[in-house]
């Protein structure tokens, strides 16, 4: 089967291996991205110690780095902040360890881009469909078909409502890095996405969805997967809003003061 070219485009998945399913989510996210396309993907590892399982198991063509982190809490925004700094192409992804997408909305995504359509593009028109778990495992055992997910889409809930803003989203990299890359006030998982796309609205990018679904495998949840401290919700809420009825003006010098933190990034 002939590749498509997606070699102008970096997908980035930061992850943190938690639980088996999150690393059979992983191989799978990444085999499906492979198969249909020569492009350039990053999985950066933020954990306490390398287990090295990630090194033998992903596809060589996957740039693969650790860091070392003794944090229980996966600080998500500030790795993808820290790849993205580095990367040169001209087109990136933002893509969560346990999202597949259809071929052809992603293909469209880089097109909308690639002719200056849009400065973001989610791959997906706001719905996305939970993958069960013995429907993950027919999956797996048919080599990571995504006709299985369609054949059983009919069965499987809707997540987060009509308009997810979650899962994975396209964007012209300068684009993003000039509207603030990840607010790094987000430390751990949640509300993150609906103030980024919020950020984009405010600031006067152009958004673009394509039509159909995406699919989330399912995967147990823990600390990194879900809140569970009330104080923490509290102070990610107020952030949300915070940066949710800023003006432009007052919104754009927020975002130049983060633009100099993320300049003094190390390297890895």
């Amino acid at each position: 089967m002939k590749k498509h070219n997606l070699l102008d485009t970096t997908f980035i998945i930061p992850v943190r291996i938690d639980t088996i399913d999150r690393l059979e989510n992983l191989i799978a996210c990444t085999k499906h991205i492979l198969k249909s396309f020569n492009t350039n993907i990053i999985v950066i590892d933020g954990d306490m110690r390398n287990k090295k399982i990630l090194k033998y198991l992903l596809n060589k063509k996957i740039q693969y780095i650790y860091c070392e982190d003794s944090d229980n809490v996966f600080y998500r925004t500030y790795y993808i902040n820290k790849v993205v700094s580095k990367i040169q192409s001209t087109y990136l992804a933002i893509w969560d360890t346990d999202i597949i997408a259809p071929i052809e909305q992603i293909i469209e995504s880089v097109n909308v881009l690639r002719h200056g359509n849009a400065d973001f593009v989610l791959p997906y028109n706001g719905f996305a469909l939970n993958v069960p778990i013995c429907v993950k495992n027919i999956y797996f055992r048919h080599n990571s078909n995504i006709r299985i997910l369609e054949k059983f889409k009919e069965g499987m809930h809707f997540m987060y409502g009509a308009k997810c803003t979650g899962g994975g989203f396209f964007a012209n990299r300068t684009k993003y890095i000039e509207a603030g890359m990840e607010n790094e006030n987000f430390y751990g998982w949640g509300y993150e996405d609906g103030e980024r796309f919020n950020r984009w609205d405010i600031l006067g990018y152009t958004i673009y969805r394509t039509d159909g679904v995406i699919y989330h495998l399912n995967h147990s949840r823990g600390l990194n997967s879900w809140i569970t401290n009330k104080t923490v919700e509290i102070r990610k809420l107020r952030e949300f809003y915070r940066i949710t009825y800023m003006t432009k003006t007052s919104l754009t010098h927020e975002v130049q003061s983060w633009k100099k933190s993320v300049n003094q990034m190390t390297s890895f």
